[in-house]
């Protein structure tokens, strides 16, 4: 009788409950859990664990690590050189004749800003300006003293290494745009001081340590000038060029383990 009394174990009750839901028909537990017209086969069972093991091994691959981006600052100064001439044309007055005109080499300063993706190409924006100076480009024989004229270059390049990102020298190649800016007092009150042209050029960097690398360039800026005097006077379109030769002491903002 003590037996009797003991609780009954699950499955029994649950016999129990099938037979009064659906009285001859044959007890299971999958009956009782899957709706009345609703099977499950084998092969929908094996389908469906394939599907659950595919999705599990997609989550279990690990997710490609972005790129490793290396910032670089770097101060410069050098050297600029307008090697090409434009024309002044005459203006009509008495004793008043067209002259070719040059813009005189200076010392440049500026700043260079640079992103390594990865250990393949990067990318500079730049900034320099040389306290430079107009005069004539033959000799003078009234001694005219050049006038202040300023020259101030912005460019965005792309850099493309020729050697092993982790070598201590690095060499690359540059390219890409700019934007010229002739100002100072020679071009006081002219239009067309503004010119966008290209840039190429060559770069070396050799790292002294994990931070600091001392870096050169050597670079062409090519563009095209076309002014216009206060006056209304238009000068003539002259194709220049300026060439950039810098110097500098290279920051890197992030060292990375592996260089």
């Amino acid at each position: 009788e003590d037996a009797r009394r003991l609780p009954r174990a699950p499955s029994q009750l649950m016999r129990q409950f099938v037979r009064r839901l659906n009285p001859g028909a044959r007890p299971s537990f999958t009956r009782a859990l899957v709706p009345n017209g609703v099977r499950m086969r084998r092969r929908d069972l094996l389908t469906l664990g394939n599907l659950l093991l595919g999705v599990a091994v997609v989550i279990s691959q690990p997710v490609a690590a972005p790129a490793q981006v290396r910032m670089e600052i770097t101060p410069v100064f050098g050297v600029y050189a307008g090697i090409a001439t434009f024309e002044r044309p005459a203006s009509g007055a008495p004793f008043d004749f067209a002259e070719t005109l040059s813009q005189r080499n200076a010392v440049a300063v500026g700043l260079q800003a640079t992103a390594w993706v990865g250990t393949g190409v990067g990318i500079r924006a730049l900034g320099y300006t040389a306290a430079s100076a107009v005069g004539p480009d033959n000799q003078d024989i009234l001694d005219r003293k050049p006038v202040p004229a300023n020259v101030t270059t912005f460019g965005l390049m792309a850099l493309i290494p020729l050697s092993e990102f982790a070598a201590r020298l690095r060499v690359y190649l540059s390219g890409g745009g700019a934007l010229i800016v002739r100002g100072g007092d020679a071009y006081q009150g002219f239009s067309g001081t503004s010119s966008l042209g290209g840039i190429v050029g060559v770069g070396s960097q050799y790292r002294l340590s994990d931070r600091l690398s001392l870096q050169g360039d050597f670079q062409t800026v090519l563009y095209n000038l076309h002014l216009t005097d206060p006056t209304g006077v238009e000068y003539s379109s002259a194709f220049q060029t300026d060439l950039l030769a810098v110097l500098g002491v290279t920051i890197r903002l992030a060292p990375h383990p592996e260089d």
